[in-house]
């Protein structure tokens, strides 16, 4: 050990042999004796002890008759990142007692920070006592007590002792803390449990409590009871939900959350979750016997594993007893109108694609009969990128296969193979090329679909549909003192044979119709297999963008797709049943961080009509911001649409009043005939660094046979980092 003339009068020599020990055991002690920081009892968090030590001191002297090492003023002791300072610290060697005294400070690489007067301990660190202690834990809460004692090396005594995660400044109380006669610190259990304690709100006490505990700050999950909730619906009556948190393993747990309702009888709800090395396992469900002695229940499971670097499986299983029991249990997550069965294995080679899956659905609405809810499986994918050759031309090859089967209803199997050349090309002055052709085969075998004649036809149908398309692009870009443009037309070009759209073909796959700025540039614009556009046209649009270096950004793009072939092959309002299709196109706008505006539309080709909107706007700084998002949307043919037109507006209104508070309102408004108020509400929320409380009003006017909605009020008041009190939705 080495000593540094930092400071006068530091006395040069060497202590050898006990001032080694000293220093280190010194250290060490500091070290494990902490308080309330059980990983430090941990012996791969202790410094090593052949590692070096630096100490300085102002005066260090060596009294052999009482065999003590006293160093004093301006100790400093450094170790493996570890730095004690304190105006004295001796060692009685006789004794076994390490002692500090006046200003004593450990500062920890981890971030963990210990003030004490003064400190007394053992040389085996199982027994001492700590003076007017103060500490800071790597979460930054904080824990001060008058005094404390260390037994047995395991557990820590404390004497009116206070603990807050708040900051604390110019001597002001904090938010909140806790503040108790008697605190225990086992750091076998790892639990601080407090004895005759009082939780404060800025100094004033709101909550007694005999007994309180809680895990140290060193642990992440424990096993125990988590926030309850509190609730009432018309249909339950009063309700409570206790959850339990049972941590299996690292990598494994069980919420087990039992409703207890008036006016029904108790639901069993458990979630487990699961990581592996290849996967994970998420599997949610609940159990239930109502008031009518009727057995209900659910479960929502995800199961995902990897084969091996190229192979990966996956599983959904969604299913429920019957279709408004998830609402009525506030279960319900997503608002999804049904709930699906999915199977798949997909794997993933450097130039090619393949995937074998199923599906099987639950339809919730009411209007659905479930006996023509279909069935696919299997649904089989394949596609495959060739390597570009010399002028940069490349092949595609894709297949598919699916067998779609109801009880009741229209059943279909597919084989599809298609084929494809492709080659980029960009001129030297910048124009850019791309040239497509592909031949694509179907075969069908379907049974019971229904003809114009009012007959079912079952047996094959087949299909062979070449085609070839040229695509055209040309950026052009001006550079201005305080923006750039880009300003790109856009023409594309498709030959392709009439017809192909048999009425023996049922369309299962294409019904998802929807003609917009994203897709009036495609080659085909139905979705799926089941339906082709069939015919010659050209498709056209315009892109234009300014990018300011300091007012922002906007863009615009218009499009429109013009067909040879006279015969209608899209249903009416879809916009594509005239040779000349709707003006499609989308406004985009962000001036500034605080206003951004999207627009997209489609007008009607003659009138210039709406027949779609869709508005998108954030306005305001965060201390007034008002967002609002308007759609409307006519429906198409039946065959292609489960919806009439839609008609929404929302509104919400968001403020950060100041560094803590926010507030908001909000309302969702369905504008057809007949409609009125979806659902509005309100909210309010204080947060800091160490609690957040909330309250929401919600008004719901949604209904579904035995679901009912109505008003939800929820409250809550979280203490970072120990959890929070909460109260459930609220049915008025």
């Amino acid at each position: 050990m080495s000593i540094y003339p930092q400071h006068k009068g530091v006395q040069l020599f060497a202590i050898k042999e006990n001032a080694e020990k000293m220093m280190r055991l010194i250290l060490l002690a500091i070290l494990c004796c902490f308080i309330v920081q059980p990983c430090f009892a941990k012996d791969s968090l202790l410094p090593e002890m052949d590692e070096p030590v630096a100490f300085t001191a102002d005066e260090m002297v060596y009294n052999r008759d009482l065999s003590i090492v006293t160093a004093s003023g301006k100790v400093e002791i450094i170790q493996s990142g570890n730095i004690l300072k304190s105006d004295a610290i001796s060692y009685n060697m006789k004794e076994n007692m390490v002692t500090a005294s006046g200003n004593v400070i450990l500062v920890q690489p981890d971030g963990f920070v210990m003030f004490a007067d003064y400190l007394e301990l053992s040389d085996d660190l199982k027994n001492g006592i700590i003076k007017n202690i103060r500490t800071i834990f790597t979460d930054k809460s904080k824990m001060a007590a008058a005094s404390a004692i260390r037994e047995n090396g395991n557990k820590n005594e404390l004497e009116n002792a206070v603990y807050t995660t708040c900051d604390i400044c110019c001597g002001k109380e904090p938010l909140w803390q806790i503040k108790a006669f008697h605190v225990v610190h086992n750091q076998e259990t790892k639990d601080i449990i407090y004895r005759n304690a009082w939780i404060e709100m800025k100094g004033i006490p709101v909550l007694y409590t005999p007994y309180l505990s809680h895990p140290d700050p060193s642990v992440k999950r424990r096993s125990g009871f988590l926030t309850p909730k509190f609730g009432g619906t018309k249909n339950l009556g009063a309700s409570a939900q206790i959850p339990y948190f049972w941590d299996i393993s690292p990598e494994k747990d069980i919420t087990i959350s039992p409703i207890i309702s008036s006016d029904e009888g108790a639901v069993f709800v458990g979630e487990y979750r699961g990581r592996y090395d290849k996967g994970e396992i998420n599997i949610e469900t609940s159990l239930t016997k109502d008031s009518k002695d009727i057995v209900k229940s659910h479960i929502n499971s995800n199961i995902n594993f990897d084969i091996d670097n190229t192979w990966r499986v996956k599983t959904q299983i969604q299913r429920s007893s019957d279709d408004t029991y998830l609402k009525r249990y506030n279960l319900d997550t997503d608002d999804s109108p049904w709930l699906t069965i999915h199977g798949e294995i997909e794997g993933f080679d450097k130039r090619s694609y393949a995937v074998m899956q199923g599906y099987s659905f639950q339809d919730l609405r009411e209007d659905v009969d479930d006996e023509n809810t279909p069935l696919i499986v299997p649904i089989i994918d394949y596609n495959f990128v060739g390597e570009p050759q010399k002028h940069g031309g490349y092949w595609t090859f894709d297949a598919n296969g699916s067998a779609l089967t109801r009880k009741e209803g229209v059943g279909s199997q597919r084989a599809s193979i298609k084929a494809g050349w492709h080659l980029p090309y960009t001129s030297p002055n910048g124009e850019v090329y791309s040239l497509s052709s592909s031949v694509r085969g179907d075969t069908y075998y379907v049974n019971n679909v229904s003809r114009e004649e009012g007959t079912t036809y079952d047996g094959f149908i087949g299909r062979v549909h070449p085609q070839l398309s040229l695509e055209w692009r040309y950026p052009l870009a001006r550079r201005e003192e305080a923006s750039r443009q880009v300003i790109e037309p856009i023409i594309m070009g498709v030959i392709a044979p009439n017809g192909n759209n048999s009425e023996k073909i049922p369309n299962e796959d294409s019904r998802d119709l929807e003609f917009d700025d994203t897709n009036v540039l495609s080659e085909n614009h139905f979705v799926g297999f089941d339906r082709i556009e069939a015919g010659s046209r050209i498709n056209y649009g315009l892109k234009w963008s300014v990018y300011g270096h300091k007012l922002g950004q906007a863009s615009a793009f218009l499009g429109q797709s013009y067909r040879f072939l006279k015969d209608s092959i899209f249903p009416d309002e879809s916009g594509l049943e005239k040779r000349s299709s709707d003006y499609v196109g989308r406004i985009f706008a962000s001036p500034s961080e605080e206003l951004e505006l999207m627009y997209r539309f489609r007008l009607d080709r003659t009138t210039l009509e709406s027949r779609r909107n869709e508005v998108m706007l954030t306005a305001g700084p965060p201390v007034f911001q008002l967002s609002s998002d308007y759609m409307f949307v006519n429906a198409s043919d039946r065959e292609y649409t489960d919806f009439d037109d839609r008609e929404e507006l929302g509104i919400s209104i968001n403020s950060k009043v100041s560094r803590y508070w926010s507030t908001g309102i909000y309302n969702r408004h369905d504008l057809t005939n007949g409609g009125g108020n979806i659902n509005w509400g309100g909210f309010a929320a204080y947060e800091n660094e160490c609690f957040r409380f909330d309250t929401t009003l919600d008004r719901d006017y949604t209904h579904d046979r035995n679901y009912n909605g109505g008003y939800s009020i929820m409250f809550s008041i979280t203490l970072k980092p120990l959890g929070q009190i909460k109260t459930g939705r609220q049915k008025m």
